[in-house]
């Protein structure tokens, strides 16, 4: 999966091309991933997904492109719905979402979204089972030995408190390719003003408007 180059939206990113077997991915990040620390861990139907550091703060996440969002409706409300699940989720055994992004700048242009996640177990634990050959996937018993599947057998982390409730209504809803895109641009927006990778603590005040609404 490679994105389309955008003129001056592009420039001052870090667009670092990996492969796996004969797939290319070509993730267009902030400089402060830059490529030549990127690693590919896999790819599934809903997207590429990456290993890449940190420079600012010398940590290592996974990070995810999702495929094609706005290819049709049902994909478009699988992102956003996606995104705001990730967002309910804060377990230390569970890969949790830190932050998202998307490298366009206005609505109209919007087309890519990358979401960083973090739980190093757990990114092995995906890469191992998302190998394309299988020879080289796990197998059950050794998933059942890894150290993100065996951690479960500890008690806090068995009874550790429940994730938000999610909102349902968002399952129902019957919206236009373009209303799901605007939502989701939307969301994306929301954690980049409120979530950060240089800290865990959430702003609380609301955004300036962006362009492209």
């Amino acid at each position: 999966m490679q994105s389309q180059q955008n003129g001056d939206e592009d420039k001052g990113h870090s667009k670092g091309a990996s492969r796996t077997n004969t797939i290319e991915f070509r993730f267009d990040l902030e400089p402060r991933f830059p490529h030549s620390h990127m690693v590919p861990i896999g790819i599934g139907a809903q997207g590429a997904v990456c290993s890449a550091v940190d420079m600012v703060t010398g940590r290592r996440y996974a990070i995810k492109k999702l495929s094609h969002p706005f290819q049709d409706v049902t994909i478009a409300k699988r992102a956003y719905r996606e995104l705001k699940l990730m967002r309910l989720v804060d377990h230390p055994n569970i890969i949790k979402l830190l932050y998202a992004y998307t490298p366009q700048q206005t609505l109209d242009t919007f087309r890519d979204v990358y979401p960083q996640l973090t739980n190093d177990a757990a990114r092995d634990c995906l890469r191992r089972m998302l190998a394309f050959d299988p020879m080289e996937r796990i197998s059950v018993d050794e998933a059942l030995d890894h150290p993100y599947i065996s951690v479960w057998l500890h008690e806090d982390d068995v009874n550790w408190p429940p994730p938000k409730p999610y909102d349902h209504a968002i399952d129902a809803q019957h919206l236009t390719l373009p209303q799901w895109k605007k939502l989701l641009f939307e969301e994306i927006q929301d954690i980049q003003w409120k979530m950060s990778l240089d800290s865990k603590v959430e702003r609380v005040s609301e955004p300036l408007p962006c362009p492209g609404h």
